[in-house]
């Protein structure tokens, strides 16, 4: 019986190694002394998998792996995305929606295609 015990105790403990290893390898990107992450998805038109998108960021944000901010830029969206896009800032201090009404600083256009 104690053999299983630590058999188990040994797999649950290279489980965690891997999981922290994969943790670390999957971070590219550190940030240096007085520096911030914004992730910005600019949006235009229609984009019903917008949810989709920034929970899976806010998944990586939560899990350690990606460290930021997220910015929704409205760039043309419709009034549904507009809507979930709002919603999606609701409660959470990592995503802001800039608009044309709301941030006069942000980069609106786009870039040329």
């Amino acid at each position: 019986m104690g053999k299983w015990i630590l058999a188990f105790l040994i797999a649950a403990a290279v489980l965690l190694l891997c999981w922290k290893l994969r943790g670390v390898m999957l971070t590219p990107v550190r940030r240096g002394k007085g520096q911030s992450l914004e992730l910005v998805l600019r949006v235009s038109g229609a984009s019903p998998e917008l949810e989709a998108t920034v929970d899976g960021l806010l998944w990586l944000i939560a899990d350690g792996v990606l460290f930021g901010k997220i910015v929704l830029l409205d760039d043309g969206m419709d009034e549904e995305t507009r809507e979930i896009a709002r919603r999606l800032t609701l409660g959470q201090g990592n995503v802001t929606l800039w608009t044309k009404q709301t941030n006069s600083a942000a980069p609106y256009s786009s870039p040329e295609r």
